[in-house]
Parts: structure tokens; C-alpha cells; sequence
């Protein structure tokens, strides 16, 4: 088993204490504020006229200017909308100043934020409103008409662009601010719907000492300062969005700049004219933005990338190394559940002998594989990943799913630890493949193919067969000016990879399918291949 406090040192694992919540001892900082509002309150005093954040048109709001209208819409909600503390709300708008108003309010007042993803259809939206038992939604107006007459026991909000200030100053502009604060640390502050169809997402409670913890947590290892500027295009409803960029920001006193949605081009722009410092995304968003690197040639101001969801490629971290010649590569691995981080890497990955792990156990958290006896395993053997500790969610709301099983958190995904305490991620369990009997990681045979020059961007899935039961195969997304057949791939597979790890079908898209978050959407490739084989002759 690895204890993460016992991997870093005392300038960030330092100054913890233990705590009780849950009828359970958690470490967690002395110094940790109880709910996110308090951190943003506490910043406010300290440096109030610093830039807290930045709007895609440029106006920027002070600490001192957002805390006060967080305040006013706070003072709405409780006097007017008459929500309390434990209250449900929820937030189906854009990545906006509106947003993060929203989300702090409801954390001053100790209601419960339930993130909406804002790509969804109005019928994914409805399926999720209807396990969250809302008190209140506050929507985007391009939303309002999917709540009209839906015969809902909630109220809506409507955020509307038009209005003055922001989309809540109809609800602000009359408003004092509320000066009280809800500060329970042993309180629920996110309900968060896990990845996936809608009929099997599950919403993790996630705790205000969890997602503090993850806060401070994310701000020492990264050393993340006033004045870092960061730039928020990942949706801000996903946990990275919420937590791990915009919380971690607000908390240190950092400057965010706003973006509705990713777009490589205009993201490269904002790092370039406004210096960014801090950027967190996944491997898809650093690939799109290595296409763009033609028309910027250096970005010489970023010192930090967090990349988290999968591995990255060992040739994409070099090639961002290159354009961003003073930038360290982090890795994170995380989960809603885990409030976003679990493991964290501990120096630049570029410079590492253990390029390609996603790091170590944050303070605070323990990680063990075991295999699928439930025994731990030794170093270096491949298990399914349990975790524990103070960033962990509580519980599923409204299910029957067990959390966890003898005090630890079934991860889903498979990976071993080195002796030094690294932790290398395989696969998901899920995406494992097996080929009658042998285990093939996804993971390592994408980790080859993205050595070949012809590859920008691969996946590889499971795929029926009727002698082995699954057998690989590749989805890859060429590089301008290369091609690639079938028979090519699995030529210069052939000495590098065990000949049942080479993917026997090869199929070439102009982009891989993604999923909401910019994840690549393996169960999108493996319907893209099923079909191919329908309409083979």
C-alpha cells in the first residue's frame, strides 16, 4: 500500500493534522479553509484588487468585485428563492463569470451544486435532473425553453446575456449582500454525475473537505501563486473545470481566463497575448493545440501543464517541451470521485526516468492493486487500482451501489506501482482486451503506435473475433502528408510488440470520436469498426 503523505515533502505534505468526519480519521491541512467560499473570502481580503477573472470580452472582475456579487445573488437565493442549506441546485450554463457566481453563492449558502453538462440533449438533461431531486435550476437562456410546461416541482432561473453587468444582475441589482457564510466542513458541496450514458451515470457526493482538500492539495504541489494566470477552455461543469482549475485558482489568487468553449486556435492566442502561467487539460486538448504551434512558435511564459484523463504520449510531451522550452509536464490521475486528483507527478515527466506514470498519491490519500483475488500485489504487477483517503467522495446518491468494499474505492482501472511509488496506468478495466486469455492494455500498444512518424493521434479497442473472442484494433488520425495501410502498421509493429498485441484491423479517421469532456470515446470507435464489418462484403 502507498500512503501518499509519506511521498512528499514537508513543504507539501507539512503541516497536516487529523480530523474526524464520517465516523472516519482523515489528514488533512491545518490551515484548509471549510468550503470553497471561504477560501474565495479569505483571498478577497488578501488581494482584493487582484484580477480573479477574465470574460472572453475582456472585462475582468477584481476579487474584491466578484466576492460582492456572489454576495448580492447569494442574498437572492436565501431571501427570495428560499434555499437552504443541503438544497440541491442546478447549474446548465456555459463556462462564464455567471457560472462561478453560481457556484459560490450556492457554497456560501451550503447548498449542494449539481453540475449539468451543457453538451447533453435536452433528453440526456432531463435524465439526470431526474435522480438529482432539484430545489432550483439556474440555466442559461439558450436552455430556458427545455423547462417550459415540463410540469418540474423546481423553479428555474434564467441567466440572460442581455442583462447589465452579468446574466444575474436581474437577480443582484436589488440585492444587499449577504454577509454570513455557511462554513461546515462535514457537509455535501457537489453532486457530480460520473462519465456516461445517462441511464448508468451515478452521482458522487462529493464532501466540502474532499474538494478542499484536492484545492490545497492541487496549489502546493503545482506551487501555484498569486498572480498565476490560467485559462479555463475545458467544460467547467467536469470536475477539472470546477475543482481542480477554477477552485484551485480562486483559492491561491490566480487570474482565469474564461473561454465558452475549446477552441485550439483562440486558446494558443490567450496564452500568447495574456502570458498564461497554468494550464490543465487531457491529451486530446495538448494534441489539438500542438497543430497550432506553426503560427506561434514559442510560448516561452508557460511554466506548468497538468494533463489528465489518459496517458500522453512520450513524442507529444517532447514536442510540447519544445514549443514551451520553460514548462514542466505534469501528470494527474483522478477521477470524479477522487474530487480530480489521486496521483500526481512529482517533477517535470520530460526529465524522469519514469516518463509515462502518472505520479504519486497526493498527501492524504492511499493507493493499493490487488489482484482479482483482492490480494495486493507486489511492485511492477498489473491489478486493479484501490484508493482511500480524504479527497474520496462519501457515497452514490439515491443507489444501491456500495462505495466501497472494506473501507477502499474499486477505481475500475488497471495498473501496477514501481518501487520507487510510481503509479502506471494500464487501462481501464473496462477497456482491457482480452484475446483468449491473454490481457492486452490498450494503453501500451497506443504507446507504440504513437512512436511511428505516420501517427498524430491513435486508440486502440477490443473488437469481436470468432476464435480468440476479442482481438485489437486501431482507430489512428494520420499526420498531413503521411499514409498508412493495415499491413504497414502491423510491419513496423512486428518487432516491437508481441504478435498478439498488434492490431489486426486498422481503421483511418480524420478525427477520433470524443466524448463531452475531450476524452477519446473508445465505445464510439468500437461502433465505428462494428459497422465497417457490417457493410464489408
Amino acid at each position: 500500500m502507498l500512503n501518499g503523505s509519506n511521498y512528499w515533502d514537508s513543504e507539501i505534505a507539512g503541516g497536516m493534522e487529523t480530523r474526524h468526519f464520517r465516523d472516519s480519521d482523515f489528514e488533512v491541512y491545518k490551515d484548509q479553509p471549510p468550503t470553497l467560499y471561504c477560501a474565495l473570502k479569505q483571498t478577497a481580503h488578501r488581494y482584493p484588487e487582484q484580477i480573479a477573472l477574465v470574460r472572453p470580452d475582456g472585462k475582468a472582475f477584481s476579487y474584491s468585485v466578484f466576492l460582492e456579487q456572489v454576495n448580492r445573488f447569494s442574498y437572492y437565493l436565501k431571501e427570495q428563492a428560499q434555499i437552504k442549506p443541503g438544497d440541491h441546485i442546478g447549474l446548465l450554463m456555459f463556462n462564464s463569470v455567471e457560472y462561478a457566481i453560481a457556484f459560490l453563492s450556492l457554497s456560501q449558502l451550503g447548498a449542494v451544486c449539481v453540475p449539468l453538462p451543457g453538451k447533453f440533449r435536452q433528453e440526456e438533461i432531463l435524465s439526470l435532473i431526474e435522480k438529482a431531486d432539484l430545489a432550483l435550476l439556474i440555466c442559461h437562456e439558450d436552455y430556458s425553453a427545455w423547462f417550459q410546461d415540463a410540469g418540474f416541482s423546481f423553479r428555474v432561473l434564467v441567466c440572460r446575456e442581455s442583462s447589465p453587468e452579468t446574466g444575474l444582475s436581474d437577480f443582484t441589482m436589488c440585492s444587499p449582500p449577504l454577509t454570513d457564510c455557511f462554513q461546515a466542513a462535514d457537509a455535501p458541496a457537489i453532486l457530480m454525475f460520473t462519465s456516461g450514458t445517462t441511464s448508468k451515470s451515478k452521482g458522487a457526493y462529493l464532501y466540502n473537505y474532499s474538494v478542499m482538500h484536492a484545492v490545497c492539495s492541487y496549489s502546493r504541489i503545482f506551487a501555484i501563486q498569486p498572480g498565476e494566470r490560467t485559462l479555463l477552455a475545458v467544460p467547467i461543469y467536469h470536475i477539472t473545470g470546477l475543482v481542480a482549475i477554477l477552485g484551485v485558482m480562486l483559492y491561491a489568487g490566480g487570474t482565469t481566463w474564461l473561454h465558452r468553449f475549446f477552441h485550439a486556435k483562440d486558446a494558443v492566442r490567450t496564452m500568447r497575448e495574456e502570458r498564461i502561467t497554468f494550464f490543465h487539460a487531457s491529451p486530446t486538448v495538448f494534441s489539438l493545440l500542438l497543430q497550432e504551434r506553426d503560427e506561434t512558435p514559442v510560448l516561452p511564459d508557460l511554466r506548468l501543464l497538468a494533463c489528465g484523463s489518459s496517458n500522453m504520449a512520450r513524442e507529444k510531451i517532447m514536442a510540447l517541451h519544445q514549443w514551451m522550452p520553460h514548462m514542466e509536464f505534469r501528470t494527474v490521475y483522478g477521477l470524479t470521485e477522487t474530487s480530480s486528483p489521486a496521483t500526481i507527478f512529482p517533477c517535470d515527466a520530460a526529465g524522469s526516468p519514469y516518463i509515462g506514470s502518472s505520479g504519486i498519491p497526493i498527501p492524504g490519500l492511499c493507493c493499493k492493486i490487488v489482484g482479482e483475488d483482492g490480494q495486493e500485489l507486489p511492485p511492477l504487477q498489473p491489478g486493479e487500482i484501490l484508493l482511500r483517503g480524504t479527497n474520496l467522495f462519501t457515497c452514490y446518491y439515491n443507489s444501491t451501489l456500495p462505495a466501497y468494499e472494506a473501507g477502499w474505492f474499486h477505481s475500475g482501472d488497471i495498473g501496477y506501482v514501481n518501487e520507487a511509488g510510481y503509479l502506471f496506468i494500464s487501462d481501464r478495466k473496462k477497456d482491457m482486451i482480452n484475446r483468449g486469455g491473454e490481457k492486452i492494455c490498450s494503453f501500451d500498444v497506443e504507446n507504440v503506435l504513437y512512436s511511428l512518424e505516420q501517427v498524430e493521434e491513435a486508440a486502440v479497442v477490443g473488437i469481436p473475433d470468432d476464435v480468440y473472442g476479442e482481438v485489437a484494433a486501431a482507430a489512428i488520425v494520420t499526420k498531413a502528408g503521411y499514409t498508412l495501410t493495415e499491413d504497414g502498421m502491423k510491419a513496423a509493429l512486428k518487432n516491437r510488440l508481441a504478435t498478439y498485441k498488434i492490431p489486426v484491423r486498422l481503421l483511418l479517421l480524420e478525427k477520433l470520436p470524443e466524448t463531452s469532456n475531450h476524452k477519446i470515446d473508445k465505445k464510439a470507435i468500437r461502433q465505428l469498426f462494428l459497422k465497417e464489418t457490417e457493410v464489408s462484403p
